[in-house]
């Protein structure tokens, strides 16, 4: 094994501000008080999101896996075709943002089949269910996908270019209906 020395130059020291109502102010609340309640909503929150999603995936596993069926080639062709030439678009080598060499883009390639294969299954089985679910999508919640997807890597996002802007409201309302459908049937487990 292999010896290194290192030599300590300094140890520092982080100096934090006061917890004070000009500190509250920062962030937009009136007072300590206001600013700890608001940080331990939001984390309960958040943590309360990421269960629900995770029992989302777990249903989706559970039920892809215990009622497989095939989809036609075409279709999960022409989207991988789509969403790959997209992500080699938005490529950039000297940033690293995407892998580009042979095998690399051979993986890409297969994660997002994978991905759009998974996509296409569940969007075909929730639409059985969407008659139960009731669902309903309003104008602000095609908006607040929209924004979601723009923010995912462009390898995730199911909004891409190349896609009419009919089809991009069509993909968004699918994402939102599954979602709901989703939820639909987590409540009656």
């Amino acid at each position: 094994s292999k010896q290194s020395r290192v030599t300590l130059k300094a140890i520092k020291k982080a100096i934090l501000p006061e917890e004070n109502s000009e500190f509250a102010a920062k962030f937009g609340a009136a007072n300590v008080e206001d600013l700890k309640n608001f940080v331990t909503d939001r984390l309960k929150r958040e943590e309360e999101e990421y269960a629900h999603e995770v029992g989302r995936y777990n249903l989706r596993r559970e039920l892809l896996q215990k009622y497989p069926f095939e989809l036609p080639q075409s279709l999960v062709d022409a989207e991988v075709r789509g969403r790959f030439a997209y992500c080699k678009q938005g490529a950039d080598t000297q940033k690293g943002s995407l892998p580009l060499d042979a095998t690399q883009e051979k993986e890409l390639k297969a994660q997002i089949e994978a991905e759009s294969r998974g996509f296409f299954m569940w969007m075909f089985m929730m639409r059985q269910v969407t008659p139960q679910a009731e669902v309903s999508i309003t104008q602000q919640e095609l908006e607040t996908e929209f924004s979601q997807q723009m923010q995912l890597p462009r390898q995730q996002r199911l909004i891409y270019a190349g896609l009419a802007p009919d089809e991009v409201r069509n993909r968004l309302v699918m994402m939102i209906m599954m979602r709901k459908c989703e939820d639909y049937l987590l409540s009656r487990k």
